[in-house]
């Protein structure tokens, strides 16, 4: 839903469609560089809590967006790029400024501050989960004498395609439904101010709360990696005392 509705909520929202591209690289890389550090966390905590850590995480700032939104640029005026870049040389900064001119740059770059630290999360919510998914095919390994690893991730990234798939039409589905219309001009535009909010929300807050659905799982999950290792040691000792009989 977030990646559908991102370039939407860019364009018709912040009013900076033509900035698009300057949101991207810096939104993937805080994904990227954030991995090791939710790794670590994971070792010290067990990967399911650093996994729960990372959703919580992820919603705090999704709930800043839709504030975002309905703020007035004027509060954003600190982060406008002639406000930013004025350290440049003359000729820079003239051409910097000149590049921008005319784009509402400055709630756009808080906006692209607040992404990236959201961004963070994200890396952890690929990373962990496909860690832990190598703990099940471990001890399912050990435990069958089996290589089932390639069923495992088969049937995961299915699955993955399908919420994908899903979520691509619940969010197009619910803007429509909030009377968002993504033709609109977003300088003179006919959206109305309740249906930018709700793409907002939609962009943002719901993929945020589709997330909880998994706290209870994850609060409970029994295969840590202490369990793992207890685990495999028990399958080696049942094996060494088979074999010895």
């Amino acid at each position: 839903m977030t990646n559908t509705l991102s370039y939407f909520f860019v364009k018709h929202v912040l009013l900076a469609g033509a900035l698009f591209g300057f949101y991207l690289a810096p939104y993937f890389i805080s994904q990227l560089v954030a991995i090791p550090l939710w790794f670590k966390l994971s070792r010290r905590i067990g990967k399911h809590r650093a996994t729960m850590v990372a959703i919580g995480w992820y919603a705090f700032w999704s709930c800043l967006i839709p504030l975002i939104a309905i703020a007035p640029m004027e509060w954003f005026d600190a982060f406008q790029i002639k406000n930013i870049l004025v350290f440049l040389p003359d000729d820079a900064y003239a051409s910097a400024v000149g590049y921008f001119e005319g784009k509402p740059t400055g709630k756009f770059l808080f906006f692209i501050v607040v992404m990236c630290l959201k961004g963070s999360s994200i890396g952890a919510l690929s990373a962990l989960p496909y860690a832990m998914a190598a703990d099940v095919v471990d001890v399912d390994t050990s435990m069958t004498g089996k290589s089932q690893g390639g069923a495992y991730f088969s049937i995961w990234s299915m699955t993955r395609k399908l919420a994908y798939a899903l979520g691509l039409f619940m969010g197009t589905s619910l803007v429509v439904f909030w009377g968002f219309d993504s033709l609109a001009d977003p300088l003179n535009t006919t959206n109305s101010s309740f249906s930018l909010l709700m793409l907002a929300i939609t962009y943002s807050v719901i993929p945020a709360l589709f997330k909880f659905v998994a706290m209870p799982l994850l609060w409970n999950y029994p295969l840590t990696e202490e369990r793992v290792a207890e685990i495999q040691d028990d399958i080696a000792k049942a094996k060494l005392s088979g074999a010895s009989a």
